[in-house]
This record gives structure tokens, sequence and C-alpha cells, in this order.
């Protein structure tokens, strides 16, 4: 008999993947890519190493894009406001209140 000292360690789930030609092509070149690993290993390998990102929703894509406006909308004022640092001018602290401002208004039209 071939029973496992430890039961966590006994593979008894199983899942069925069914794949259409372009895909099992594309699984097959990766499998060879991986040095000769059996299908199955590699797969177990996969399982356990890759972090698959899932796709953003509708929502979160306009969220990003809004935001990848306002940082584009800003980046003219943040390069100022190093200007200002780097020459050490008085006004420092005034441009920095209204960039805060303006960005105050953006974030709650948001």
């Amino acid at each position: 008999m071939n029973k496992k000292k430890d039961p966590s360690l006994v593979r008894n789930i199983h899942y069925l993947l069914r794949l259409n030609k372009y895909e099992d092509d594309v699984f097959l070149s990766r499998v060879k890519e991986a040095n000769g690993v059996k299908p199955i290993n590699f797969l177990r390998r996969l399982s356990q190493e890759t972090i698959i990102i899932a796709h953003m929703k509708k929502n979160e894509i306009v969220l990003n894009e809004k935001l990848l406006y306002v940082l584009l909308e800003y980046k003219n004022s943040f390069r100022r406001l190093g200007n200002l640092i780097k020459a050490h001018d008085p006004s420092l602290n005034a441009e920095i209140e209204r960039l805060v401002g303006s960005m105050q208004k953006v974030i709650d039209r948001i």
C-alpha cells in the first residue's frame, strides 16, 4: 500500500481542465520552456508560485482614469513647487496652500 504518513499530503482533489487548440498549443509551449517538466508538475508549480491579478471592473477603471487625470492636471503645479523649493522662495507656503486647496476641490468632485 502506498499510504502517506501525513493525510494532508494525499492528493485527492481533482480538477478537469478543457482547452481549445490555441490554448493547448500555448500550454504545451510553456511546458517545453520549463525544461521538460511533466505537464501535471508544471500545473502544480504554476498554481503554487503564480499570482493572477483579476481584471478591473468598469467603475475601478473610471476611478483610475480620474486619478490619472488629476495627476496629469497637477504635474505642472508640482514642478513649480519643486522649483520654488530649489530657489528657497518665500512664497513657497502660499503656493503649497493653493495647490492643496485646488486638489481638495477635485477630490471632492470625485
